[in-house]
């Protein structure tokens, strides 16, 4: 796995800085990013959707919606766990 050294002596792979700096596409549901057959794509839209999870989430737990923090919150959840397999397969091919 390519990877450059952090000035703390760490590792950090070179997949992991691109995916953190690269544009990302709108966020989509659950379903559809698992639908996606490539892995970077998925990994993408799975971050993507993660991050308009997280903003709908801040707003409902501001309103003191605790149901839909917590759904919002276990969506977030299994969109980071999708995205992060999606990295796992993309860095093994």
């Amino acid at each position: 796995r390519a990877s450059i050294t952090h000035p703390s002596g760490d590792a950090v792979p070179i997949l992991a800085i691109f995916l953190a700096v690269s544009p990302v596409a709108d966020g989509a549901g659950l379903s559809e990013v698992k639908a996606e057959p490539h892995p970077e794509k998925r990994a993408r839209l799975a971050l993507a959707s993660a991050s308009e999870g997280l903003t709908e989430t801040q707003s409902d737990y501001e309103k003191g919606d605790l149901k839909s923090t917590g759904t919002g919150c276990t969506e977030m959840l299994q969109l980071v766990e999708v995205a992060q397999s999606a990295v796992a397969r993309w860095d093994e091919e």
